[in-house]
């Protein structure tokens, strides 16, 4: 595994009049050259492994960004005491001992890689059939639009692409079920983008597409309340309330792809399209007594 050097900013700011902030940008690539995903559904040895990588695959293709690469992240927050804690009296116990804070997180999205089970890849001894694998070409190059909508409606970055089993047409007259024995490649699944039907070396990278960004506004809001010095609990006992809400502007944000689901098979009419979605806007309350 190899990262490129990361280019990190990290600023904290002293507290000026309570508040307390910090902000964390990180530029940064992490490649990895992994033989894992070659094993498919199958039981492989590494040492057969080895051997198919030496023999057949072409180590750029395998040599690519991790499954956990994060591009671009911003992360900021702060912790804000409210006035009032040096209020005596009624406006004391109402304004003092408050607090509240959040935090701000952006990423873009985790690397995908598409593949089919149309084809096997990679014959080994005792295991013929290496499946799922990776398109063995790529014929138009698709759009590379990040956003939700992209990967909530279906074949928004692969427009015009054809599944498995679609009715397209016939050049030879009528219409036809979109096969991998079609004799024209015009009607095979995976057209206009990849080939999914030709057996042969994978000819997309792993890890070639990046998948949905992230984006999440967390708060807190907390109020102390001081108790009377008693020799049960002692001094400085108090009762803290606090909310917490998470997500709290309830932006949507999307699952990741993960090797070898429905939604990456390019045959697959999910393909491409965001496996469901991350959880909303939850809110809690607690209540805790320190002494």
């Amino acid at each position: 595994m190899r990262c490129s050097a990361p280019r990190l900013l990290r600023r904290q700011a002293g507290a000026v009049r309570g508040l307390t902030p910090t902000l964390l940008i990180t530029n940064m690539g992490m490649l990895l050259t992994s033989h894992s995903h070659l094993r498919g559904t199958s039981v492989v040895a590494p040492s057969q492994i080895k051997q198919s990588v030496s023999t057949v695959i072409r180590q750029e293709k395998i040599h690519a960004l991790s499954s956990f690469d994060v591009r671009h992240s911003f992360t900021t927050n702060f912790v804000y005491a409210l006035p009032g804690a040096n209020l005596q009296g009624p406006a004391g116990k109402a304004l003092g001992g408050w607090e509240v804070s959040t935090i701000a997180t952006f990423h873009t999205g985790f690397p995908w890689t598409p593949v089919t089970g149309q084809i096997n890849s990679v014959p080994i001894t005792s295991a013929a059939t290496i499946n799922p694998t990776r398109p063995s070409a790529v014929i138009n190059v698709a759009k590379t639009d990040a956003s939700n909508d992209s990967f909530i409606t279906p074949d928004a970055n692969f427009s015009g692409i054809i599944h498995q089993g679609d009715t397209v047409a016939n050049p030879a007259g009528g219409t036809i079920s979109a096969q991998c024995s079609n004799t024209d490649p015009t009607t095979r699944p995976g057209f206009p983008y990849f080939d999914i039907c030709t057996p042969g070396t994978p000819g997309v990278g792993r890890n070639s597409r990046r998948g949905p960004s992230y984006f999440d506004v967390d708060f807190s809001v907390a109020k102390k309340f001081g108790l009377p010095n008693f020799r049960f609990w002692g001094e400085g006992a108090n009762i803290e309330l606090r909310g917490n809400f998470f997500n709290v502007f309830n932006k949507l944000n999307l699952q990741p792809f993960s090797f070898g689901t429905d939604n990456t098979r390019v045959e697959n009419a999910l393909f491409g399209r965001a496996p469901g979605a991350l959880s909303g806007r939850v809110i809690e309350f607690q209540a805790k007594f320190n002494f």
